[in-house]
């Protein structure tokens, strides 16, 4: 790999036109200049095929169209497979790359040539993009992979050597939930791990987890395919795959019920603060509320 590589921004794009631009821009003014993006529409029917004709006049922008919607799996498989560039990275297309953020991705792959995947740290941001909190990193000193914190949350911003990921069995094309985690479980087999302690990634927030877990049906489905990365990853590296899948499993379940319990007493809560009485003991209470905390002051 020479000293100036070819860095492929990877999107995979469905129904996302609100944001694109932002992400799109972010990668136009990062400070390293050597990129191309990969995009790959998964049959979007919002406006994003409007954008694509203005994105497609710059010729370092690639666009793809898959024949009909065939989910995040397969989408993010394909953008792998088109890429040119020696490093890749996958850029969310709701999110943004901060300015330096190709840089110093690029720095750490050159000052490590065995290195198959870099981790850099994140902003949680909300859909303005102000940051709310920051996504910490594991700990991988020692032999400890992502594997081992598979719990752990944003993993953002991520690359590979494209050498290596051609190396791993890919991306699973058929998952449609959990790839983010199936690229990490399979790039990482594939050489070593390095931990980039720098900001390079705005990753917005959408909703809350309570939000997702009333929703049955959404949130066992978005566990059935991390679960079945973990499994593929353990099958792989001939791990104890019974032990670990009843192991993480339970805490699935053991998650939804806590997760349960808490929304309904959110809800309670909401109920109560509603009610007329509430109101009425509020209005009541607050100016001798405001008069104490005048005597806490002095």
């Amino acid at each position: 790999m020479g000293n100036n590589p070819l860095f492929s921004v990877l999107v995979a794009n469905y129904n996302n036109g609100d944001y694109l631009p932002d992400a799109v821009e972010s990668v136009r003014k990062q400070t390293y200049t050597n990129w191309e993006i990969i995009l790959v529409d998964d049959g979007s029917t919002d406006n994003s095929l409007e954008l694509y004709k203005i994105l497609g006049e710059d010729p370092r922008i690639h666009i793809y169209f898959n024949e009909k919607n065939s989910g995040c799996g397969f989408t993010k498989n394909r953008c792998a497979a088109e890429a040119h560039g020696e490093i890749c990275g996958f850029l969310d297309p709701d999110d943004t790359l901060l300015p330096e953020a190709l840089e110093k991705h690029v720095k750490a792959h050159l000052e490590n040539e065995n290195a198959s995947v870099v981790y850099s740290k994140a902003h949680y941001c909300d859909t303005n993009f102000n940051v709310i909190d920051e996504a910490e990193l594991p700990d991988l000193s020692g032999g400890r992979t992502y594997f081992d914190y598979r719990w752990w949350g944003c993993m953002h911003f991520t690359s590979y050597k494209k050498s290596f990921y051609d190396k791993t069995v890919g991306i699973n094309p058929k998952a449609c939930a959990g790839v983010d985690q199936d690229l990490y479980f399979v790039i990482e087999e594939a050489g070593d791990i390095v931990a980039l302690d720098e900001f390079c990634y705005n990753y917005v927030i959408k909703g809350h987890d309570h939000s997702i877990a009333t929703d049955q049906k959404h949130y066992f489905r978005l566990w059935y395919w991390n679960l079945d990365a973990r499994r593929r990853a353990a099958v792989r590296r001939g791990l104890d795959v019974d032990a670990i899948m009843y192991e993480d499993t339970k805490r699935v379940f053991d998650k939804y019920v806590d997760i349960q319990v808490h929304q309904a007493v959110y809800d309670k809560e909401l109920e109560v603060r509603a009610s007329l009485a509430y109101r009425i003991g509020n209005a009541i209470v607050a100016p001798v509320k405001k008069i104490a905390g005048l005597f806490r002051k002095k």
